[in-house]
């Protein structure tokens, strides 16, 4: 069976600081980041400020966001395994994150919701 690919993936972060999870991001794919940047196996990774957002009371307002997507276009690279390191390091910092997807199902504790209600 030919695994599903993907194109995007978007995780919410509980960090004020963008440019420490970019760090963390970094780190935990081996792969230095530029400007918040990081391109690794075909994959885009841009860890953005969550603009407009106030409360924290869902992840959906959580203030940053680290968005994950093929360089080009297509969905031809390897998004799953990707999002489940930067996930599993992010966690592993004690960082909230919670991962927005189609996939979120082929992600250890549903992408990171069955955290939430834990």
């Amino acid at each position: 069976m030919t695994p599903k690919k993907y194109a995007y993936c978007k995780i919410f972060v509980n960090d004020p600081s963008p440019d420490e999870i970019a760090t963390r991001v970094a780190r935990a794919l081996g792969t230095p980041a530029a400007n918040r940047v990081i391109e690794q196996s075909g994959l885009i990774v841009e860890v953005r400020r969550n603009i407009g957002t106030g409360g924290h009371r869902d992840f959906l307002e959580w203030p940053v966001t680290v968005e994950i997507e093929c360089a080009d276009g297509s969905s031809s690279s390897p998004m799953v395994p990707v999002v489940d390191r930067i996930l599993r390091y992010l966690w592993s910092t004690e960082t909230p994150s919670v991962a927005a997807c189609p996939f979120e199902d082929e992600l250890p504790w549903g992408g990171g919701m069955e955290l939430l209600a834990e």
